[in-house]
């Protein structure tokens, strides 16, 4: 049996979600989401909800560019995110402290990335961008 229940989440403001995702250890989603203000700006960030959908406080990770794609590690409370400029990031995540990075690479890939998956045991961390480059 099933049972499916719809939560909205408590995001603030004018908040645009691109994508979300759910941590493999904790009740904490990760989701993609921008804002633009009165003057066209973009605020690209990553915010986190708990399995209620109400905002982790204190847990937004900011960037120039979107995140593109993420992935929860398998047995860590880590998550990659592949950004459009290139970047690829890893930040720990507990849902309870401002996440922290932990790695930040940008040599790789000069355009979006748009596959980033670990592997089964998490160690190791596949990303590919749009031009094909693996």
């Amino acid at each position: 049996m099933s049972l499916f229940v719809a939560s909205t989440c408590q995001v603030l403001g004018d908040i645009i979600v691109n994508h979300s995702a759910w941590s493999k250890l904790d009740q904490i989603a990760a989701l993609s989401a921008y804002t633009v203000d009165e003057n066209d700006r973009e605020t690209n960030q990553v915010l986190f909800t708990n399995n209620e959908g109400e905002l982790v406080a204190n847990s937004s990770i900011t960037h120039e560019y979107e995140a593109t794609v993420f992935d929860w590690h398998p047995t860590e409370r880590i998550l990659a995110i592949g950004w459009a400029d290139g970047m690829v990031s890893c930040w720990t995540v507990d849902g309870k402290n401002k996440p922290t990075s932990t790695f930040s690479n940008n040599v790789q890939h000069s355009t979006t990335i748009t596959v980033l998956k670990w592997n089964p045991s998490g160690k190791r961390l596949v990303t590919g961008d749009k031009k094909g480059v693996v």
